[in-house]
C-alpha cells in the first residue's frame, strides 16, 4: 500500500462467530505485512518514526529494512517500506446515526450523533434499533434485545488501515460494510458460536443461547470460523448455522426476496395491511417499516407466520418496507423491499345507517355516519357499481352527518361511501363501500271481500315470504283486535260489528328481514241491515 498522506479507514465486528473483513487474499494474519510511503520534502526517518511510529525508535529499523546509507538525506518521492505492525494505532470512536425506541451504552442511554468509544457494551431493549457507524463508513444497526461490545476501534496512523473487533454477544445486527480501503483492514465479529471476517459486504449475524450462531450474507463474501476448525467463505446469498464445539456446517442458499408486488403502495387506513405473496419453502416472514432507504430509522418490526403483517399508529408519510422470509433452520433470505405512501387522515367516518347488506324498502334510503372531530364537512358518493364508475351522485361541503338523496331511486342495488374533510380543504381517504338493496315500497292490501259473515284480506307478495297482519280499532294500533303470522298474502276474518277498523300488514323474507308495515288503511264496516254491502276500502293519509 502506498500513501504520502492520512487516509481513511474502516473497522468490523466481532463476536464468538467470527466475521473477518478480509483483503482479496484472506490473509490468516488479516493485516497486510507492509505500506509504502511516499517521501515528502523535508522528511527524515527520525520524524518519520516520531509521526507515525508505534514507538518512535523503531525508524532505526525502518533505516535497515530500506537499506538507508544517510537518514536525514532521501530523495522526495522515493518510496519507503514500512511494517504494518510498527505503525501507531490509535482509537477512533464510532458515531451514533440513529436511535429509534430504548437503546444504551452501558446502561446510559445514547442519542443520535453521540461519540461511542471503543470497549463500549451497546444494548437495545424491546422495542429499541441502535445503528452506529465505524471510522470505515460500515454501518451496524443492532435489533431488539441485542447486546453488543465494542472490543477495539483501532486505525493504523496515517496508512488508511483499520482494525475493528465487536463482540455479539445476543440479538442481531445487519451490517452494510463497505471496500474497505486499506489493504489489510479487518473487520471481526465474535459470537458465542463463531467468528465472522468481513471486507466490503451486506450481511447480518444472530447469536442466541447455547452458543448458536446464524451468518447471512446478501453481498460480497464473509469468512466463517469456529474454534480451530478450517473458515468457511459464505457467499452472497448464502447463509450459514454455527454451534460452539460442532463443525461447522456448509453454507446453505437464502431463500429468495419474495414478491411485493400485491401491496398496496398507497395505504388508506390507520392501521396499514400488508399482504405479500407467499415463499413456499418459509417458515415465517420477518417485516420491517422504515423512514429510510438504508433502514437505519426502523419504525416497525415483525416476525409474522403468515404472509401478511399490520403497522398502526404511524403518522401518514412516506415509509420503506422490507421483507424476508425465514427458513426452517432460521436462516433469513433475500430481502424484498417497497416504497409506500401512508395517506389515511383525516379519518372516514363510521357509517351507521343502512348497515352493509341492508335491505331497504320504498323509494329512497336516507344515510347516515358518525360525527368526526377532525372533520370540516364531508364528501359523499352514491354509485349502482362497487368501483363507483359511474357516480350517481357526490355531494361535497356536507355539515349534516346524514343526507337522503334527492329525486326518486330505482329499486336495485346501491354502494355509498363518505370521506371527511378538514377546514383547511384537505380531504382524506373514503371509507369502506357500504351496500344497500333498494325493494319496491309494500303495495296496498286489495279490497276487502264479504263473504256471507266473513270478510277476507289480500295483498301483493313476493316468492318466500312471511307476513304480520295487524287490524284495531283505532289508527294507532295500542291495542289491536287481531294480529296474525302468516305463510300465505292472506286471511280471513269473522265480521266484526259494524264501525271503523284500521289494518296493515308486513312482510318477512326468507332471509329473515323485516320490512316497514303498508300504509294504515281504513275499514268501514256497515251495521247489519246492510249485511250485504258494504266495505268502503280507504287509504288513511297520515
Amino acid at each position: 500500500m502506498t500513501f504520502a498522506n492520512p487516509s481513511r479507514c474502516r473497522a468490523a465486528p466481532a463476536a464468538a462467530l467470527v466475521l473477518t473483513a478480509l483483503s482479496a487474499a484472506w490473509p490468516a494474519a488479516g493485516l497486510a505485512q507492509d505500506v509504502t510511503y511516499e517521501l515528502q520534502r523535508g522528511d527524515t526517518l527520525i520524524g518519520i518514526g516520531e509521526r507515525m511510529l508505534e514507538r518512535p525508535s523503531d525508524w532505526m529499523r525502518l533505516r535497515r529494512i530500506n537499506r538507508i546509507d544517510d537518514p536525514y538525506r532521501m530523495s522526495t518521492g522515493a518510496r519507503l517500506r514500512i511494517p504494518v505492525a510498527l505503525l501507531r494505532r490509535e482509537s477512533v470512536p464510532a458515531t451514533v446515526s440513529q436511535v429509534v425506541g430504548t437503546a444504551s451504552a452501558y446502561s446510559r442511554p445514547v442519542a443520535g450523533g453521540e461519540r461511542i468509544e471503543p470497549r463500549t457494551e451497546l444494548a437495545t431493549g424491546d422495542d429499541g434499533y441502535l445503528t452506529i457507524e465505524l471510522a470505515d463508513g460500515t454501518h451496524l444497526t443492532l435489533q431488539p434485545r441485542s447486546r453488543l461490545h465494542l472490543d477495539a476501534l483501532q486505525r493504523r496512523a496515517a496508512a488508511g488501515i483499520t482494525d475493528s473487533r465487536l463482540r455479539l454477544e445476543q440479538g442481531r445486527i445487519e451490517a452494510l460494510v463497505p471496500k474497505l480501503g486499506g489493504r489489510g483492514s479487518v473487520q471481526q465479529l465474535r459470537t458465542p458460536g463463531a467468528l465472522i471476517s468481513i471486507r466490503g459486504t451486506h450481511y447480518r449475524a444472530q447469536a442466541e443461547d447455547g452458543g448458536l450462531a446464524r451468518v447471512e450474507v446478501t453481498e460480497g463474501t464473509v469468512a466463517v470460523g469456529s474454534g480451530r476448525q478450517p473458515e468457511r467463505a459464505v457467499g452472497a446469498g448464502f447463509g450459514l448455522v454455527a454451534v460452539a464445539g460442532s463443525a461447522l456446517s456448509l453454507p446453505r442458499p437464502l431463500l429468495a426476496a419474495p414478491d411485493l408486488g400485491g401491496v398496496a403502495l398507497l395505504q388508506e387506513r390507520v392501521t396499514m395491511q400488508l399482504r405479500f405473496a407467499a415463499l413456499a419453502a418459509a417458515r415465517a416472514y420477518r417485516v420491517q417499516l422504515a423512514a429510510d432507504p438504508a433502514f437505519q430509522a426502523i419504525l416497525g418490526e415483525k416476525v409474522v407466520d403468515v404472509p401478511e403483517a399490520r403497522f398502526g399508529g404511524l403518522p401518514d408519510g412516506d415509509y420503506h418496507l422490507r421483507v424476508r422470509g425465514i427458513d426452517a433452520q432460521g436462516l433469513e433470505g433475500m430481502d424484498a423491499v417497497r416504497r409506500i405512501a401512508l395517506r389515511a387522515r383525516p379519518e372516514p367516518p363510521f357509517p351507521s345507517a343502512p348497515a352493509d347488506g341492508a335491505k331497504v324498502r320504498g323509494d329512497a334510503a336516507t344515510l347516515r355516519w358518525a360525527a368526526m372531530v377532525e372533520a370540516d364537512s364531508y364528501l359523499l358518493q352514491l354509485a349502482a357499481d362497487a368501483g363507483f364508475e359511474p357516480i350517481l351522485l357526490q355531494q361535497t361541503g356536507l355539515r349534516a352527518t346524514e343526507l337522503t338523496p334527492p329525486g326518486r331511486l330505482e329499486p336495485g342495488e346501491y354502494f355509498w361511501r363518505v370521506a371527511s374533510v378538514r377546514a383547511d380543504g384537505q380531504r382524506g381517504p373514503f371509507g369502506d363501500a357500504q351496500r344497500f338493496v333498494l325493494h319496491p315500497s309494500p303495495a296496498a292490501p286489495d279490497a276487502p271481500m264479504v263473504e256471507g259473515d266473513r270478510i277476507a284480506f289480500s295483498w301483493p307478495a313476493e316468492p318466500g315470504q312471511r307476513f304480520e297482519f295487524q287490524l284495531a280499532g283505532d289508527e294507532t294500533f295500542a291495542a289491536p283486535i287481531e294480529v296474525r303470522s302468516l305463510t300465505e298474502p292472506r286471511t280471513a276474518l269473522e265480521r266484526p260489528a259494524a264501525g271503523t277498523y284500521y289494518m296493515r300488514v308486513r312482510a318477512i323474507d326468507p332471509d329473515g328481514f323485516v320490512g316497514p308495515y303498508t300504509a294504515t288503511q281504513r275499514v268501514e264496516v256497515p251495521a247489519r241491515p246492510w249485511w250485504l254491502l258494504l266495505f268502503l276500502l280507504l287509504p288513511l293519509v297520515l
